[in-house]
């Protein structure tokens, strides 16, 4: 896990003599798209940089290294004779980063397809975890629940949905991250805060009926 404020990431292995891609498979849930770097230390230096892109899926995501020279373009890097290699991975200092592992992959081997990942069947995991009490979810529940609940709302409507908070119900403009709910004024509920509690009329003041 590259932490923010860590910057950087040491990884020591070994690799035979030849010319490599470099696929990071990674999770990234918390930033929009960011640069990275890559060096290689062994008999020779070798630098690659990255772009880890926003990626909150539970599964994670792959980057492939590129030229530091030809933007976007895809570009292997050369180990020399000696076997042990030291890799660094570098990212701004207010970002962070979770790292599943590296993988370099002789040009003689490598298709596009190693690109795309075979998603992650999760679905008795969420039955069971987050089904308890029919899918009702709070902010307090496992980050698991929570994650898997977003990504599946975010596809199903094609992204995040606006708050829609009623301007004479709500206390505030915005709203919660999760669930979206609005800060309703004082009897008024609805998660746009659009209407009167039971018992209380006249929206937006809902007071209870004088008898």
């Amino acid at each position: 896990h590259v932490k923010v404020g860590k910057k950087t990431v040491f990884i020591h292995g070994t690799a035979r003599s030849g010319r490599y891609y470099v696929i990071v498979h990674f999770y990234q849930p918390n930033f929009l798209t960011f640069p990275g770097k890559v060096i290689i230390s062994g008999q020779n230096a070798a630098t690659t940089l990255f772009t880890f892109h926003h990626c909150p899926h539970v599964s994670g995501c792959r980057a492939i290294g590129t030229s530091q020279y030809r933007e976007g373009i895809s570009e292997s890097i050369y180990i020399g004779r000696q076997n042990n290699i030291i890799l660094s991975i570098t990212i701004p200092e207010d970002k962070g980063l979770w790292i599943d592992y590296v993988m370099l992959v002789p040009l003689s081997s490598f298709s596009p397809s190693l690109l795309e990942i075979e998603p992650i069947d999760v679905n008795r995991d969420f039955i069971q975890d987050c089904g308890q009490n029919d899918f009702f979810l709070k902010e307090s529940s496992s980050n698991f629940c929570l994650t898997s609940t977003f990504t599946i709302t975010s596809k199903f409507n094609n992204g995040a949905l606006p708050c829609q908070c009623d301007r004479l119900g709500s206390a505030k403009t915005g709203c919660r991250a999760f669930g979206g709910q609005c800060s309703c004024r004082p009897n008024v509920i609805g998660r746009a805060c659009d209407r009167c509690k039971s018992g209380y009329s006249g929206f937006p003041l809902c007071r209870k009926p004088i008898t």
